[in-house]
């Protein structure tokens, strides 16, 4: 989401530094980015929502109204003319969730009224939910913004709104240690 968005899909697509994995998941913004990839007449809702900016840092230098205006085949050929494969392909690919030990990583929640391999989409990447985490299972997520870290019994939301407050979150867990967390502005 927003005016870096390309650079930063070049930066996840690249090696990760020597002695480091990445893991990478998908999100609801990823989710909304690749249904206007793939039709952007029907997604144009997308714009309003991080999309303008992301387009923008593709080089669609456009005004919003101006790329709203455009026939669906005419944005469907700008937006294919700019946005590399690579980019698309990575995004498609994205997990949903990723477990570790007794933590779940997922963009926004985990829904305990269903089993951990059948967890609703909606749940995953938009936090819509219809009971917590199953017992045992620590979410971390982000998605739903605090103004500083947030540790609940089952929940570790590391969301301190990074587009709209330039603070950037990190989670640090260490087996038998309290989780530690760093800030960055």
């Amino acid at each position: 989401r927003g005016d870096e968005s390309a650079m930063m899909l070049d930066h996840l697509l690249a090696r990760p530094p020597r002695g480091m994995r990445r893991f990478c998941l998908m999100g609801n913004h990823e989710e909304l980015m690749l249904r206007f990839l793939a039709d952007p007449a029907s997604a144009l809702s997308w714009l309003d929502f991080g999309g303008f900016e992301t387009l923008a840092s593709y080089g669609i230098g456009r005004d919003i109204e101006e790329l709203r205006a455009l026939s669906a085949r005419r944005l469907s050929q700008a937006v294919a003319a700019v946005v590399p494969e690579s980019h698309k392909t990575f995004l498609a690919r994205l997990p949903l969730a990723l477990g570790h030990g007794p933590y779940v990583f997922a963009h926004a929640g985990l829904d305990g009224s269903h089993p951990m391999d059948a967890q609703p989409r909606d749940a995953l990447l938009w936090g819509r939910c219809a009971a917590p985490p199953p017992a045992g299972v620590t979410l971390v997520r982000g998605h739903f913004i605090h103004p500083q870290p947030l540790i609940e019994a089952q929940v570790i939301g590391i969301d301190t709104g990074a587009y709209a407050t330039g603070r950037l979150t990190t989670v640090c867990l260490s087996p038998g240690l309290a989780p530690s967390f760093l800030t960055v502005e």
